[in-house]
């Protein structure tokens, strides 16, 4: 089951070959680590520019949204396996 959420988050991650990894995301003080990187994409919201990540933690699929404009991190969807 899919559901679209619109919840600010927090990051921690490294940049790798310039590259950024997340690695563990911060949902309703809950740590959420980042098990694996399904999908990079890059993609406009207007004339926002923003990078999506989907990432798996637990049996879960979470879609991750860096807005590159005010460099803000936010969930915006969660596959519930």
């Amino acid at each position: 089951m899919f559901e679209e959420m619109n919840e600010k988050i927090s990051i921690i991650g490294l940049y790798k070959n310039c590259k950024f990894i997340p690695k563990m995301f911060f949902l309703k003080n809950r740590n959420m680590p980042v098990e694996e990187i399904t999908l990079i994409n890059n993609i406009k919201d207007g004339l926002t520019k923003k990078r999506q990540y989907s990432v798996t933690s637990g049996n879960n699929v979470y879609r991750l949204i860096f807005n590159r404009d005010d460099e803000s991190w936010s969930l915006t969807g969660v596959y519930m396996g």
